[in-house]
């Protein structure tokens, strides 16, 4: 059920068919993923994968470049230089 909210009219609030209560957007998203049929899960699936890794991948590039990464770099390049590590 869908309901417009009381405070805001332009936004329109899920409801909860068996217990009334407003659903949250994740759950929303839950009941969608749920209904998905096979071959629209797995295509959602890629899709959700490639979006987290690309998350992923824009968090470590700013952690590096705000120099959250620096002490783990230096501990690595210690371990290495002392010969704690090993080629691949």
């Amino acid at each position: 059920m869908v309901k417009r909210s009381r405070q805001n009219p332009a936004k329109i609030i899920l409801i909860e068919p068996v217990r009334g209560r407003p659903v949250s957007k994740i759950e929303s998203i839950e009941h969608e993923v749920e209904r998905l049929d096979d071959k629209a899960f797995a295509a959602f699936r890629e899709w959700f994968m490639a979006h987290e890794n690309a998350r992923w991948d824009r968090q470590i590039q700013a952690d590096s470049k705000n120099g959250k990464l620096d002490s783990l770099i230096q501990e690595a390049a210690t371990a290495h230089r002392s010969g704690q590590s090993t080629a691949l």
